[in-house]
C-alpha cells in the first residue's frame, strides 16, 4: 500500500509509464529502456538517473551506472500493475516481451533475449535466439532455465520445431540426464523433412549425430560413437566450431 499510494502514484503520467513498462526488465539500461518505450521518445538514461536522484528504488549494478535493476518488491508491484492494467490486451504485454527481446538478442544478451521470447510465445525467434553456438558460450550454468521451459511445451508443439527436440535432448545430455534422449532425437530426425533449406538440413543432422555420439560416450558404445561422430564431422560446416569439437572430442575418446 505505501509503494503504491506514497511511491508509484505520485509520480507523473510520463514517469507512470515509463516504470510499468520497464519492469518486465531484470536489469535496465537507457537504450533498452528507450526500445519498450518508442512513441515517448525519452532518454531512457535521463529517466534512470532522475529515479536514482530521488531514491525510488532504483539500484545500480556497476560504477558507470550504466546498467540498474528495480529493487525486487518494488519490481514486483510494478509488474502486477502492468499486468492490470493489460488484463484485457495480452498482445500489449507479448509486444512488450517482443520489443525486449529485439533489443537484447541484437546485442547479443542471449540468455535474456531468450526469457523475452519465451513470455512473447514467438517460437521463431526463440528457436533463432538458442542457435547451436550460442549456448555454449553464453548459457553456460543456465541450461536449467531452458530445460524448465522446454518441459512447459506440449508435443503437439515440439513436433512443429525439430530444432528445438535436438536442442532439448543435447541440453539434458549437458546436465547428465539421458532419460528419454533417443526418443526426443528420433522426434527431431523424423522432423528433417520440414526443413526446406539444405544448409538447414544438412546442419540438423549434424547436430543430431553429435548428440548422439555424446549420448552412445555415457554408456561406452565405442562403435555407435564412431559411426555418429563421424556422420556429424561429415554434415556439421566449419563454422560450427563448438560442435564439431565435441565430434572430434568423442571420436577421439572413441
Amino acid at each position: 500500500d505505501y509503494l503504491l499510494a506514497e511511491v508509484l502514484q505520485q509520480q507523473t503520467e510520463e514517469m507512470q509509464t515509463f516504470l510499468l513498462h520497464t519492469s518486465i526488465l531484470d536489469r535496465l539500461c537507457g537504450p533498452l529502456c528507450e526500445a519498450l518505450l518508442p512513441e515517448m521518445a525519452i532518454s531512457g538514461q535521463n529517466f534512470l538517473e532522475q529515479l536514482e536522484q530521488s531514491n525510488l528504488f532504483l539500484i545500480p549494478l556497476d560504477q558507470q551506472r550504466h546498467w540498474y535493476r528495480y529493487h525486487h518488491l518494488f519490481g514486483d508491484l510494478l509488474y502486477q500493475r502492468l499486468q492490470q492494467k493489460y488484463a484485457n490486451q495480452k498482445e500489449k504485454l507479448m509486444e512488450l516481451h517482443l520489443q525486449a527481446s529485439t533489443w537484447l538478442e541484437e546485442n547479443e544478451f542471449y540468455l535474456e533475449a531468450f526469457r523475452h521470447a519465451a513470455a512473447s510465445n514467438d517460437m521463431p525467434r526463440v528457436i533463432r535466439v538458442i542457435g547451436e553456438e550460442r549456448i555454449p558460450q553464453h548459457f553456460r550454468g543456465n541450461a536449467t532455465t531452458l530445460l524448465n521451459w522446454f518441459q512447459t511445451l506440449p508435443k503437439e508443439t515440439l513436433d512443429v520445431y525439430p530444432w528445438v527436440w535436438w536442442r532439448y535432448a543435447s541440453l539434458k545430455l549437458l546436465t547428465g540426464d539421458s532419460v528419454d534422449v533417443v526418443e526426443q532425437l528420433d522426434a527431431a530426425e523424423a522432423g528433417l523433412p520440414t526443413i526446406e533449406l539444405e544448409d538447414e538440413r544438412r546442419l540438423l543432422i549434424g547436430n543430431i549425430a553429435t548428440a548422439r555420439a555424446t549420448h552412445a560416450l555415457s554408456h561406452y558404445d565405442v562403435a555407435t560413437m564412431e559411426i555418429q561422430a563421424k556422420r556429424a564431422l561429415e554434415y556439421l560446416p566449419p563454422s560450427s566450431a563448438v560442435t564439431r569439437g565435441v565430434a572430434y572430442w568423442v571420436l577421439g575418446y572413441s
